[in-house]
């Protein structure tokens, strides 16, 4: 079934409970523009394992000035990155964000349906009188290709909290094989 709200419902948590013993509840928070925005970006779009990661963590103002002496908390998530090969399309070249929601995880019998993926590493710090703060770390060798993502939480002095989140790639070498056969289907012998 549905449920509308009206325009301005009350704050706070919502039950729905159903005969069946089953449950869900949500909460109703009053909406707040953020002042300031969070973004995370990295030296490289992709690199290789054994290299070290570095990312910038930068919050500003929308009208400009950099968030000065605010508190960030950052979590680096691991995902697997299969690549695609269709119609010589290499994903390694691409900006675009990805839209494949599932990643299989071969031999384990694991999916990932969205977001971040496992829990890497996490910490915390302070932005400079820039509004950044330089991250870096080094991903152990794996035996498949990773998109890591950096989640960081930015508390200014007001303590208004704002996120933001950039990606990077992590290859196992600097080059990739695709095999194709010459048609898909093939008799008994040839």
């Amino acid at each position: 079934g549905k449920m509308s709200l009206p325009d301005e419902p009350p704050l706070g948590q919502y039950y729905i409970n159903t005969n069946l013993g089953g449950y869900f509840y949500f909460k109703v928070e009053e909406y707040r523009k953020p002042e300031y925005e969070v973004k995370v970006s990295f030296e490289k779009k992709s690199c290789v394992f054994g290299e070290a990661i570095n990312a910038d963590i930068v919050a500003k103002y929308y009208f400009g000035s950099p968030v000065t002496d605010a508190d960030v908390n950052y979590t680096v998530y691991r995902r697997p990155h299969w690549h695609s090969f269709w119609g010589y399309y290499y994903d390694w070249y691409d900006d675009e964000e990805e839209t494949d929601y599932y990643y299989p995880m071969r031999g384990k019998g694991m999916y990932y349906h969205g977001g971040y993926g496992d829990i890497v590493t996490s910490g915390s710090g302070k932005v400079d009188r820039d509004g950044k703060l330089k991250i870096s770390f080094k991903p152990d060798k794996k035996d498949y290709d990773y998109v890591y993502t950096v989640l960081a939480r930015v508390t200014d002095k007001s303590r208004k909290e704002v996120s933001g989140s950039g990606e990077v790639k992590v290859m196992r070498s600097q080059y990739i094989l695709g095999i194709n056969t010459d048609k898909y289907c093939y008799k008994p012998g040839e």
